[in-house]
């Protein structure tokens, strides 16, 4: 169910409108989501579906750029530089949304496992002409690149986090929380959200989004990268810094109680490294498509969903619990054929 609501409609800026003028935001996406049943009413399964939030290259990250591209923008910054695996769904949304606000992106590429998709990945960046530049290891060497990009900058130079994971980023995520709210027609709030956690911004913007709504809903966050970027004190740092910038711009936010309490990471599903294909990851693809035609990838949702399958084999009663679907749902372009060298070589950091 989807209710339509003006371009560039906040739900939580109609609700705190004093955050407007001090965390800006340039809409991007398209809101909302959709809210679907998973399978029969007997079941109560849902999906989120954040794989749509653009027409052209959707997923999670849009909902935190239209915040940190915001901050860029009342920065007076024309150039941006965002972090990154080869196959990165971030640094990519960052160039292509980026670069439709006149916005420069480069990114800084970082080696990761070879995945279908790496390819792809790259074959999108040739199509729009992405700056891609190798990350180096020494810690002295990323920042003397630092500072090249920033004396570089003709109008100053703003730093997107990785996976775009700050407490401004995650604000999308407590907008995203208040969207589900106007859709929810049950009787009771959500019992859980499942979601993947690269970077931890997406489940601490909704837990802080479920304290403003006061909802007793567990976060189900499966973690898909490294323990140090996705731990509980991580967790708590974060939420704590989102919910003391809200208040700090709008005084009727409130003290929020805990809101790290509410998310529960789960650490079975990773794999070996980050985008390890697990056969637990691959079923969950599978089967995610042949009982609801719902897409997944294995890196994240693939994971996630296997955490929700698992616990419902555990849990067959059970009160309503969301999927929350944080993948590019939308069709690449067709293939160039050939990459170019300056493209092709970042296979190289592929293992």
């Amino acid at each position: 169910m989807t209710f339509n609501q003006p371009a560039g409609y906040s739900y939580l800026a109609e609700r705190f409108p004093a955050l407007t003028r001090h965390l800006p935001r340039l809409p991007l996406g398209d809101y909302p989501t959709p809210l679907q049943r998973l399978g029969d009413r007997r079941r109560g399964l849902w999906v989120k579906r954040d794989d749509c939030t653009h027409p052209v290259y959707g997923g999670n990250k849009i909902r935190k750029l239209e915040y940190l591209l915001g901050d860029a923008r009342q920065r007076g910054s024309a150039d941006v530089v965002t972090f990154g695996g080869v196959g990165s769904n971030h640094v990519l949304a960052t160039a292509i949304h980026g670069g439709a606000l006149g916005v420069r992106t480069t990114g800084m590429m970082l080696p990761q496992r070879m995945t279908d998709y790496v390819r792809g990945t790259l074959e999108r960046h040739q199509q729009i002409d992405s700056r891609l530049l190798r990350s180096p290891a020494a810690r002295r060497a990323r920042v003397d690149l630092m500072r090249q990009l920033r004396d570089g900058a003709e109008s100053g130079l703003t730093v997107v986090p990785l996976g775009g994971t700050s407490p401004r980023g995650s604000i999308g995520y407590v907008n995203a929380a208040l969207e589900l709210a106007t859709q929810w027609k049950r009787p009771q709030p959500p019992e859980r959200i499942y979601v993947a956690a690269g970077t931890m911004g997406t489940a601490a913007g909704l837990a802080v989004g479920l304290s403003l709504l006061d909802w007793p809903t567990e976060v189900h966050a499966v973690r898909v990268t490294a323990p140090f970027q996705v731990n509980a004190i991580g967790m708590k740092k974060l939420t704590t810094k989102l919910a003391l910038l809200l208040q700090r711009h709008d005084p009727r936010v409130g003290e929020l109680a805990t809101p790290w309490r509410r998310v529960t990471i789960r650490e079975d599903y990773l794999g070996e490294d980050y985008a390890d294909v697990t056969p637990a990851s691959q079923r969950a693809v599978d089967e995610s498509m042949r009982r609801w035609g719902l897409p997944l990838e294995t890196t994240y949702t693939g994971k996630a969903m296997a955490c929700l399958l698992d616990d419902l084999s555990e849990h067959p009663s059970h009160g309503d619990w969301l999927f929350w679907h944080t993948y590019n749902g939308r069709a690449a372009p067709g293939s160039l054929g050939a990459l170019e060298s300056g493209y092709a070589d970042f296979l190289s950091l592929c293992r």
